[in-house]
């Protein structure tokens, strides 16, 4: 039963639920757990994107040491820990695409996830700016 449990979450999530009650046959309450919808991509989806006549954003939220050495060229950076403070400097690309990466896709998805929730269109690039330089496209 418990194998079931975990199973039932992940269709949920899948059929886009965004919330759903989950009993647990070992105690005799019910919780609710939020089940957060984001999108992803991978760096060939990135790629697809950017050809694209549409201007998109590709929001890079690691650190701006991280970020000097290296990133998906026209990348605009905006570490993690100081995303809060500046979703108004984001507010002119609401009507975009906005592309969010990292280095491992980590906090990239915590990034879009937080966006989706504000109303973004936010995309996480799964494996971040590592999968782009393993992939050899070019880095700025």
């Amino acid at each position: 039963m418990r194998l079931l449990i975990p199973a039932f979450v992940l269709l949920a999530a899948l059929a886009g639920a965004s919330s759903l009650a989950v009993v647990d046959p070992s105690e005799s309450s019910v919780t609710t757990t939020e089940v957060a919808r984001e999108a992803a991509t991978d760096v060939a989806g990135l790629v697809e994107a950017l050809r694209d006549p549409v201007p998109e954003l590709i929001l890079d939220v690691r650190t701006p040491r991280e970020f000097r050495r290296g990133h998906v060229p026209g990348a605009v950076n905006l570490p993690m820990s100081a995303l809060p403070n500046h979703l108004g400097d984001l507010e002119p690309h609401r009507a975009q695409t906005i592309y969010v990466i990292c280095e491992s896709g980590h906090r990239s998805a915590r990034a879009a996830g937080m966006l989706g929730e504000l109303g973004f269109d936010a995309v996480d690039v799964l494996g971040g700016t590592g999968a782009w330089r393993r992939s050899g496209l070019p880095i700025e």
